[in-house]
């Protein structure tokens, strides 16, 4: 964009944080232009939210530290001019929604800040309705705030961020929680500002997939310094190998066509799902692949062998109050040692509510749940989580010590471990998640992500039977969400049931032998992960998409292509 001016400029950033023996960012040197889209990603502790604090002022003005370097904003130098000035031209929505509820119900703290501005009632009230319409809230208006689910409260916070219509919006992982479809309009919506409003967007995520055709430059971070940027293909495409080893998660079409170009199947490498489709589609029609194709098997899934379920579910309900809100309707359930499950389904379909019943943080308003042979209705949370480890979707909602090493060893030694049994189980989980160098740091100085793996490895270290991820990998980076993972499944081999819920439907299907998908406080569909992936049109019903390699399976059925694909390498087997 030579033709426009620059709206922000960095120059020499640097940051460290009160007691950092290092900067979160060093050497920043950055231009963004008038109406650019911009995408930065990078690895969890990269130092991409410390970055989006700087550009509005919120970094050095309220938050403690040194700042080294210069930042202009809109010809503001965000370390002298007032942060409430800033904000009447720069939006910010934060990675955690719950930071910017100040009032209480989802319609006061959506106009808050436009009240804060004096503005007309009339003005104020269109643009209340025309962003809850946007973020899918509507109706939600007199909900109180901090009741809604992870995703609801996400999307209160953008449609905060929405109304001001601000010069410059800036976005750190304001999709993180949200169900596929409903990321998908969010950023849709964001591009729609961009390009009828000017708006210039500066959007921190790891969604590359549903970004790609919509940004204009991606900016790559690493250790608290731009390592690479440039255009989506530029930087995906020619860079995807570098990409991937810095933790980013490549889009599957780019991985796939990487492989097949590799073997010289197809002479580019698409970017996205429509130029996959019309590479492949040639491909497929050749008789060699569809003889292939029609010796493949259907059914790649594996059942573990049923015996006695470790978690059964019978005729369950659960309502809220006050006011009240039926969450879960007649659910019946069963869960058999051994598995790893997956729960799937829109913001506020039941997951987590169903989740809390496994280890006693909910009791049954109606109906039945039995963990490992125990009523939970006439067990304490504290008997149940000996058998039930539960890592929260907010990781501050269950980290309370001073030190990561105190957090990760407090489980163990509360269930009565030996000392060399929580010494060794603290060490195993702290080198598991790359904490070991964070054991003296006290967790509510670490970013979300480190955060988030701190709460894991806690709740790991004491070993129970059931281990439930509610959104583990939820702003965490692809290679920290597969290690994550990875760890589930040593878990699993161990004998570890294993129950996760997420909104990234690739880690899903990748990970997960069986699916649940929730809609409305109800199971919609239960079954193996391929057959489950392969039914777009029902998932569709609970704002769910399958993961890309799945679609552009589904895109090519019309050749004879298997739909029940879900991995980049059940694809590249069919044509290599």
């Amino acid at each position: 964009m030579p033709d426009r001016e620059d709206v922000i400029t960095c120059k020499n950033l640097t940051f460290f944080y009160p007691v950092a023996n290092k900067p979160s960012i060093r050497n920043v040197n950055l231009h963004v232009k008038r109406g650019e889209f911009l995408v930065i990603t990078g690895p969890s502790g990269a130092g991409k939210t410390t970055l989006c604090l700087a550009l509005n002022g919120l970094i050095p003005q309220t938050a403690t530290g040194r700042l080294e370097g210069v930042v202009t904003t809109l010809g503001m130098n965000t370390k002298t001019t007032p942060v409430y000035e800033i904000a009447k031209k720069v939006g910010i929505v934060f990675q955690d929604p719950e930071s910017q509820f100040l009032v209480g119900t989802v319609k006061y703290d959506v106009v808050y800040a436009l009240e804060n501005l004096l503005t007309p009632r009339e003005e104020m009230l269109k643009l209340l309705d025309w962003s809850l319409k946007i973020t899918r809230l509507e109706g939600f208006e007199h909900r109180l705030s901090f009741r809604l689910s992870g995703g609801q409260k996400q999307r209160v916070a953008i449609a905060a961020g929405l109304t001001l219509r601000p010069e410059i919006l800036i976005l750190d992982e304001p999709t993180a929680e949200l169900d596929p479809v409903g990321k998908t309009e969010v950023f849709s919506t964001i591009k729609k500002l961009n390009e009828e409003y000017g708006m210039t967007i500066v959007l921190v995520t790891h969604d590359i997939e549903q970004v790609v055709d919509l940004t204009d430059r991606i900016v790559v971070m690493n250790e608290g310094q731009i390592v690479t940027e440039g255009e989506p293909r530029a930087t995906l495409v020619e860079q995807r190998e570098k990409m991937r080893e810095l933790g980013v998660k490549v889009p599957q079409v780019i991985e796939l066509g990487g492989l097949l170009k590799q073997r010289e199947i197809i002479p580019t490498i698409p970017l996205n799902l429509q130029e996959a489709h019309t590479l492949l589609s040639n491909l497929v029609e050749s008789r060699r692949v569809r003889s292939k194709i029609a010796r493949a098997r259907s059914d790649k899934s594996e059942r573990v062998k049923e015996n006695s379920p470790i978690i059964e579910v019978k005729e369950l309900s659960f309502t809220y109050p006050d006011p009240p809100i039926t969450a879960l309707q007649n659910v019946n359930l069963k869960i058999y040692s051994g598995e790893m499950v997956g729960i799937i389904g829109q913001n506020g379909s039941g997951k987590t509510t169903l989740v809390r019943h496994f280890n006693g943080l909910l009791k049954p308003s109606k109906g039945q749940v039995i963990v490992d042979g125990i009523d939970t209705s006439k067990a304490t949370v504290a008997e149940l989580s000996a058998k039930t480890g539960y890592v929260f979707q907010n990781p501050d909602h269950q980290i309370f010590s001073n030190t990561v090493r105190d957090e990760v060893s407090f489980g163990p030694r509360n269930l009565g471990f030996s000392q060399k049994e929580i010494e060794q189980n603290v060490n195993t989980a702290l080198e598991t998640f790359e904490l070991v160098e964070l054991v003296n740091e006290n967790p509510f100085f670490l970013s979300k992500g480190e955060r988030e793996r701190v709460a894991i490895a806690a709740i790991l270290a004491m070993k129970p039977k059931i281990v439930i991820v509610d959104e583990p990998t939820t702003g965490q980076d692809w290679k920290t969400s597969m290690d994550i993972m990875n760890q589930c499944k040593k878990l699993n081999a161990m004998g570890t049931t294993i129950i996760a819920i997420s909104h990234d439907m690739r880690l899903i299907a990748e990970n997960m032998k069986k699916i649940i998908v929730m809609s409305q406080g109800k199971i919609l569909l239960e079954g193996p992960t391929p057959e489950v992936f392969s039914k777009p049109d029902i998932l569709k019903e609970t704002f769910l998409e399958p993961p890309q390699i799945t679609q552009l399976a589904v895109m090519l059925n019309e050749f004879g292509f298997p739909r029940d694909i879900v991995k980049v390498e059940d694809v590249f087997d069919l044509f290599r």
